[in-house]
């Protein structure tokens, strides 16, 4: 489910405007790219150690994420097309490259350590980037509402408790699988105006008729 996107775009826009929201996801495609990126790093650095894995990761996803938003990144066109060439690019070297293997489903156990854990780190994700919104503008929000908090939670789980070999192959499959979250900010992008957000499109079919008369 994407979570975070869905609940970060629907704070933005309640307590902001649904212009700033939809402006928020000019650079949500692109960085969906980068969060592809994230997880190649990741993998391929896993060989090595598993912090120099993540840190790496996190160094690549910080490196080219802030330098969009350095350069003033606004085109919603090239953000779309960058995330499929970044895809596909991720998935063909994972898959070819790596070699990175799918294995089958394991029983996850969810203690509460973890699930508290998960929700403190995605619930101050969503915080920031709807602060980060108002203080430093919609490029910047957009970039922290793609910040790959989900991975990140799903990497912890995954290694420690599977091991790295089934950690490489679930991040493998969310390559494809986080297709969900830039599908919602497209989707986000189209309807927010002109569906309006919550009493505001209430407000706007009352008003229809009367405005079609005039």
């Amino acid at each position: 489910m994407p979570s975070t996107i869905l609940i970060s775009l629907f704070f933005i826009a309640w307590t902001q405007s649904t212009h700033v929201a939809v402006d928020a996801t000019t650079i949500i495609p692109i960085i969906g790219g980068i969060n592809c990126l994230f997880i190649l790093a990741y993998i391929f650095l896993l060989r090595l150690n598993f912090w120099v894995a993540l840190g790496g990761a996190f160094f690549l996803w910080a490196s080219l994420s802030f330098g969009l938003v350095v350069i003033g990144f606004n085109s919603f066109e090239i953000s779309l097309t960058g995330y499929v060439v970044l895809v596909v690019i991720s998935h063909t070297i994972v898959e070819k490259s790596l070699k990175v293997r799918s294995e089958p489903g394991r029983q996850m156990r969810y203690t509460p350590a973890i699930m508290v854990f998960r929700a403190i780190f995605s619930g101050f994700v969503i915080v920031f980037a709807v602060v980060i919104t108002k203080i430093g503008g919609p490029l910047m929000g957009g970039m922290f509402i793609m910040f790959p908090a989900m991975f990140v939670g799903m990497i912890f789980m995954t290694y420690f408790s599977q091991g790295a070999v089934f950690s490489a192959a679930v991040m493998k499959s969310s390559i494809l699988g986080a297709i969900n979250v830039v599908i919602y900010g497209i989707m986000a992008r189209y309807t927010y105006i002109p569906l309006g957000f919550i009493g505001e499109g209430l407000q706007h079919q009352s008003l229809y008729p009367l405005q079609v008369l005039i």
